[in-house]
């Protein structure tokens, strides 16, 4: 059993060319002139009255067929002689069965887009900023990375014309088959081309990656893109294991299940032998998987009120799983609510410090999917808030441009400041008092750097109190809160940051729910 548990997009270097050209398309030509081809071809050469005569034809007549010939580039007049074009000889010289066959040529404006590796062509991107978004590789250690000449995309245009011609024209009827000369070449602006590379991971806790199918994709971009991948994914920043407390802190009797006490034992040398013992705790990831997401949806627990996850929360089969638990809790919290109690009007997404989280539309997606889901329950949207790690010096363009993304996925504002110690691998969805996602960045034992997200999805009361508490927790720490703004000066609405203060979490209290 290999389970998908994240996508992350690739961001590989490319560029637009514009080509004008002149390109050969294949198609019958008229009987008369395939004839009169024929005819010259087998007389070498013949006097231009001696070919109107053959065909019985007036001179004006004559005259037009020979400018057909001319403009198709298949004869050639000189001095009244007629004769074929070295185009035309190598027509008959090509064909198997002595049956020339017959292209014209046409001008042609193109505009293909090459990475700037192997100078293969690859599909225009979607247009969107969020696409910034995406994982960048070490492409200047790679072979030629830096390699954008013009020369190298006229020979890359000629070799790979064919894949254009298919890229370009879903009608293959309208495809020109071969490129008979460029007449002019420019490039355009860089900029990086998602390609989305799926994360699975085994029983066993082994990790693979694979791009996802794409006849469009060059066999020689594929091999570099995973050997390059497997290069960034080794120098990710890590962060300390604390998988043991996960449970704990939000009293989660599946996980706790699977928690297991080993012993370690070893020998100290000194002037005697002495022996010394740790005890820990260890994940039965294997015997979890098979118990627990055996069937492939995710135990469901606390009386039919949680349910188990592994993997991102924006992957499609546990987006599914959040949106159904969502609108379930949504509906009760609205005809079952205290009448001290208000609805709530934000939405906290706490983002683990991981460089692998939301790097697809996926994302943007499933933020757009939520706010859609309680506009329609409630009547009304509530403002989805980014929570995520910067820290306390970190430079106020970088927290910008860190906002900007999250903004860009559909996020209506970004809290920014440092986490709190041992916080760096939690992830919480919380929509206060009615629905809670909690996952964990699981340190896999075959990879120090990749994780895999576990955990639940809940509308369980202990478990919302508890998620408000580590909620408080994490907000109260932040500095700046990121929105879209009207600016004072009058330039219309612009990227704004504040500072935040505790007291505007204080609100949160009235959300817990006192378990019986």
């Amino acid at each position: 059993m290999l389970e998908k548990f994240n996508s992350v997009a690739l961001g590989v270097p490319a560029q637009q060319y514009y080509v004008r050209c002149h390109v050969s398309v294949e198609r019958q030509v008229p009987v008369m002139t395939d004839f009169a081809v024929r005819l010259i071809h087998l007389a070498e050469k013949i006097e231009f009255e001696v070919f109107r005569e053959y065909f019985g034809l007036a001179g004006h007549e004559a005259n037009e067929l020979v400018e057909v010939l001319k403009s198709e580039g298949l004869a050639q007049d000189s001095e009244g002689v007629l004769s074929l074009t070295s185009y035309a000889l190598a027509r008959f010289v090509a064909s198997n069965d002595g049956v020339p066959r017959f292209t014209r040529i046409v001008e042609r404006q193109s505009h293909p887009i090459f990475n700037l590796l192997t100078f293969s062509p690859l599909k225009r991107a979607r247009n969107g900023g969020y696409w910034d978004n995406t994982l960048d590789l070490n492409w200047e250690t790679a072979e030629n990375g830096s390699a954008h000449t013009l020369d190298h995309a006229s020979e890359a245009f000629h070799r790979h014309f064919n894949d254009i011609e298919r890229i370009d024209k879903d009608d293959e009827n309208k495809r020109a088959f071969s490129v008979y000369k460029i007449e002019e070449i420019s490039s355009g602006k860089r900029f990086n081309v998602p390609v989305p590379m799926d994360f699975y991971i085994g029983m066993d806790g082994n990790i693979e990656y694979q791009l996802e199918d794409n006849a469009l994709l060059p066999d020689d971009l594929k091999s570099k893109l995973t050997q390059l991948t497997a290069d960034r994914v080794g120098k990710m920043v890590t962060h300390p294991d604390f998988f043991s407390e996960f449970p704990a802190v939000f009293d989660d009797s599946v996980l706790r299940r699977y928690m297991r006490e080993v012993t370690q034992s070893g020998a100290s040398i000194g002037g005697t032998m002495t022996l010394k013992t740790s005890t820990h705790l260890e994940f039965s990831f294997s015997t979890y998987v098979k118990e627990v997401h055996a069937e492939g949806n995710g135990e469901i627990y606390d009386a039919g009120k949680s349910q188990a996850v592994l993997g991102a929360l924006y992957m499609p089969k546990n987006l599914e799983k959040l949106l159904k638990g969502l609108e379930k809790a949504l509906r009760y919290f609205a005809t079952n609510r205290p009448p001290e109690t208000p609805f709530p009007t934000e939405m906290f997404w706490v983002i683990p410090e991981s460089e692998l989280w939301g790097r697809t539309e996926m994302l943007k997606d499933s933020v757009f999917a939520i706010s859609k889901l309680i506009e329609k329950e409630w009547g009304e949207a509530v403002d989805i808030v980014a929570v995520c790690n910067a820290g306390q010096s970190d430079r106020k363009d970088s927290l910008l441009s860190k906002a900007r993304l999250l903004l860009n996925a559909g996020f209506n504002d970004v809290l920014l400041g440092p986490s709190p110690a041992m916080s760096e691998r939690f992830e919480i969805l919380v929509l206060p008092g009615v629905h809670v996602s909690a996952l964990y960045q699981w340190k896999t034992p075959a990879s120090e750097f990749l994780c895999v997200p576990i955990g639940f999805i809940s509308e369980h009361n202990k478990k919302l109190a508890k998620s408000l508490t580590f909620l408080r927790k994490v907000c109260t720490s932040k500095l700046y809160r990121a929105f879209w703004g009207n600016s004072d000066d009058g330039d219309g609405n612009r990227l704004m940051l504040n500072d935040v203060s505790p007291s505007e979490f204080l609100y949160l209290d009235g959300f817990v729910k006192v378990e019986n």
